[in-house]
């Protein structure tokens, strides 16, 4: 039964009610005052008693069933005047527990209620208005006035000025690039992976596509034209904490205006191939850049000026702090340390050395004069300083490291010597040019015995191989280039492989297990030089950057290398024992 049968039915039986008490309140003849009096207070508390009997009914009215969730549209308000066209109360649209509202917003009994146009409760009909007239003498049901509600107001419409102002605000321009980045990511991402089977024959053609494929492939360029035209990449590094994203430091612009930036580092994203993720400036040339390897947001950059900068990707293009400690462009930046301690390592270009407290930068913590005694003035007790190229750390050291120089040697170096004034521990000697890069081979399970193995590439056109722990000489020396090398990186997974890059634009991928004299990759990349390379942390992507501002992302085949245990251990016992190169060479 619905609510409005059930409505219809109970007004009936309250008007026979009222018809049925009505008719017995007429007096019989021949009473006296006192019958009356008495006839009338019975009348009058009968009358009280229907009235409450309709006020339950009419609150019941209002109220929906646990089954049906009432849906109201534009109440109405009911107005009632008196005699003098004066408001006698207001009643607002039904609420949804339908109590009866009176002037004052309390609970009142002679209270009229809630009149609804809602698609579930119809309107109070006019024999129910008559019911509430026999229990309400002052009611005048001829002044009832329906009052609808105002409608809501409209949003307003901006005009063409007011739209073209908003835009050019700066609010809206990061509101933007950010909605945007994030849309061009959604749509960037694979659709295969939303494909829950392949068929067998797609399986095989991919599989044969994947054998017949180079060893090094190309997935992507970037190139921003406002802020890589005319730069030289100085520094490239992938984040280890996102490992979609990389870094590239640029040089200043060879022929640029006034209004360009000096120092641009920019931060590319696999995943936003169009732009770049973030623009970083400075007031000077960037000569090397780094990520903060215990942060997501932190980027230090060495410059030209001999000043350490640090970005802040939270809060924006220029730099939050900049720190002077150095008189000399610094070449190179390192983050050594665990998560609850680390410091930034800064050398620059007169052998000084800094230390510095990531979350205090006002000053170094400690700095160190790298000298060294030339053999031709041991008798004057003269020094001289290390013009330092680069540096690295051994895995898992904070003290000990090595120093490339443009005088062609390395050094072993101690932040902390056992005794004062005392840095330079080894040398290392055999380049006939300025060192460009060092790196040293990571720790594999595979390869244990070649860990600490240092790779080294210099302006001599060579590329050489040094044990630290057996021999102060180079093992072997590449020389397939035909150019200045400027720079060599281990691979991290794979043992005794590295890739370099040159003058001529070329990048060689060495397999010292195979070969020692050719490279098992020898790719072209274009006309430009390349000046630095770097791998992605599972070894399975490099990215290459050249002396005109590209940067190229290339994809790396690691299965098909050719790498077995034999050769690995084969070429662990030549750079460790010297009588093992004889075996070595044999193979």
């Amino acid at each position: 039964m619905c609510i409005r049968d059930r409505y219809q039915r109970r007004v009936h039986g309250v008007e026979e009610k009222i018809n049925e008490n009505t008719s017995s309140f007429a007096l019989p003849k021949g009473l006296g005052e006192e019958a009356k009096t008495q006839d009338q207070q019975s009348s009058k508390t009968q009358k009280q008693k229907v009235k409450l009997q309709v006020e339950h009914f009419l609150g019941e009215i209002n109220v929906a069933g646990k089954e049906e969730q009432e849906v109201y549209d534009k109440g109405i308000q009911v107005e009632f005047y008196d005699g003098q066209n004066a408001p006698m109360s207001e009643i607002t649209p039904p609420r949804p527990r339908g109590k009866l509202i009176g002037e004052q917003g309390q609970e009142e009994s002679d209270a009229l209620p809630a009149v609804s146009n809602s698609r579930r409760v119809s309107k109070i009909d006019q024999n129910a208005l008559a019911s509430y007239s026999l229990l309400l003498p002052g009611l005048d049901l001829n002044k009832a006035k329906v009052v609808p509600q105002e409608p809501p107001q409209q949003t307003q419409k901006l005009t063409v000025d007011e739209c073209k102002t908003i835009m050019k605000t700066k609010n809206y321009a990061d509101f933007m690039i950010k909605s945007t980045k994030l849309v061009e990511k959604a749509l960037d991402q694979p659709i295969d992976n939303l494909n829950s089977t392949i068929s067998e024959e797609e399986d095989d053609q991919d599989s044969d596509a994947d054998d017949q494929s180079d060893l090094v492939y190309p997935i992507i360029k970037f190139f921003d034209k406002n802020n890589s035209t005319n730069r030289v990449i100085t520094d490239l590094k992938w984040s280890n904490r996102i490992h979609e994203l990389l870094l590239a430091a640029y040089s200043q612009k060879e022929e640029g205006n006034i209004n360009d930036p000096v120092g641009v580092v920019l931060l590319w994203s696999l995943s936003l191939k169009s732009r770049p993720e973030y623009h970083l400036y400075c007031q000077s040339p960037v000569v090397s850049a780094n990520f903060d390897p215990f942060s997501n947001h932190t980027v230090v950059g060495g410059l030209y000026s001999g000043q350490v900068v640090l970005w802040d990707l939270r809060a924006k293009q220029v730099p939050v702090i900049r720190a002077s400690g150095h008189t000399h462009p610094v070449f190179s930046l390192n983050v050594v340390g665990t998560q609850n301690s680390h410091n930034l390592v800064s050398v620059s270009n007169d052998g000084k050395l800094c230390v510095w407290n990531l979350s205090m930068m006002n000053a170094p913590t400690k700095t160190v004069e790298l000298k060294i005694k030339p053999k031709q003035q041991v008798q004057q007790q003269m020094t001289q300083d290390i013009n330092c190229t680069s540096i690295c750390f051994p895995q898992g050291d904070t003290n000990n490291f090595y120093a490339g120089t443009e005088d062609g040697v390395i050094y072993l170096c101690q932040i902390h010597p056992q005794s004062k004034n005392d840095n330079i521990i080894e040398m290392y000697e055999g380049h006939e040019g300025p060192i460009t890069s060092l790196s040293l081979h990571s720790q594999l399970d595979n390869a244990k015995n070649l860990t600490g193995l240092l790779v080294s590439s210099s302006f001599d056109w060579t590329s050489r191989l040094w044990n630290p722990r057996v021999s102060t000489k180079s093992m072997i020396t590449m020389e397939a280039a035909e150019d200045y090398i400027y720079d060599a990186q281990w691979h991290p997974t794979l043992p005794a492989t590295y890739m370099s890059v040159d003058g001529e634009g070329y990048l060689d991928i060495w397999n010292l297990l195979q070969d020692t004299e050719v490279p098992v990759m020898h790719y072209k990349t274009g006309i430009n030089a390349l000046n630095k390379a770097q791998w992605n942390h599972d070894g399975s992507k490099m990215v290459i950057g050249d002396s005109h501002g590209s940067v190229n992302v290339l994809g790396f085949h690691k299965n098909k290398v050719g790498i077995n245990q034999e050769m690995v251990d084969s070429f662990d016992l030549f750079v460790n024992t010297p009588k093992g190169q004889d075996k070595f060479e044999g193979l």
